[in-house]
């Protein structure tokens, strides 16, 4: 699927966090949302595995996606 005209799929960046933390608050509400140190661990472990929405004209996050890398040998059987 393409995105809508006016907005742009790119990999997060430290500028992003405020906008992500409000995203987070609206789609998680009974939840705390991440924290800034969360966020930038994320992007520290897998960059290229957190990415957001920007709207192209202002280049405000918009929307989110974060990803994990699981070893599940960290986990047991």
């Amino acid at each position: 699927h393409a995105l809508l005209p006016g907005y742009a799929l790119r990999l997060m960046r430290d500028d992003d966090t405020p906008a992500v933390v409000e995203i987070c608050k609206l789609v998680y509400p009974d939840e705390p949302p991440y924290t800034p140190e969360q966020l930038a661990d994320h992007r520290k472990v897998f960059p290229e595995g957190q990415f957001v929405v920007e709207d192209a004209a202002t280049g405000v996050a918009v929307g989110v996606q974060a990803t994990l890398v699981v070893l599940w040998t960290d986990y047991g059987d």
